[in-house]
């Protein structure tokens, strides 16, 4: 550099530059060693959690409209996913290909519905062979179908935004 380049800029003095490239490092080498287990991390996935709790999926419903029977109505539907023991990492590495593997075998034939409700009756299989085919087996234990928005827990939340 050429002393041109320094005009206006008062140059730090070594005693202060030293205590700040060490608090520097100190700040982030923090991070990295409660990561690495060295810290009190807490990860979001606990020792007995097996369960993830998918965001609703609007699906089409034969039956519901009477007077249009050949029509579907769309109403929306949750899965609950139950990994295998231990399994919840590699469900959650895997939920891409689970979500799309759902999305087309919900689409692939009208659920049966009646009295403005669906019949989630065998779903549940049917979805659990689909998320095998997916991600293999060993990864999702059971699948079970909501009908409806029943509201998240507060720690499948943050299982959900780890995943994403």
């Amino acid at each position: 550099m050429t002393p041109m380049h320094n005009l206006g800029r008062p140059k730090m003095p070594f005693a202060f530059r030293l205590p700040l490239a060490l608090a520097c490092a100190v700040a982030l080498a923090a991070p990295a060693a409660a990561a690495e287990g060295g810290g009190a991390a807490k990860t979001a996935f606990g020792p007995g959690e097996r369960e993830l709790q998918l965001a609703p999926m609007w699906v089409p419903v034969a039956g519901l409209k009477p007077r249009r029977p050949g029509i579907p109505a769309y109403r929306p539907l949750t899965l609950v996913l139950t990994s295998e023991d231990g399994g919840m990492i590699a469900m959650c590495h895997k939920l891409p290909y689970l979500t799309e593997a759902f999305l087309f075998e919900l689409f692939r034939e009208d659920i049966p519905g009646k009295g403005g409700h669906m019949d989630t009756t065998g779903l549940g299989e049917r979805l659990l062979a689909a998320a095998s085919a997916a991600a293999g087996p060993g990864v999702v234990k059971a699948v079970q179908a909501v009908d409806g928005t029943p509201y998240p827990s507060k720690s499948n939340q943050d299982i959900l935004a780890l995943c994403q």
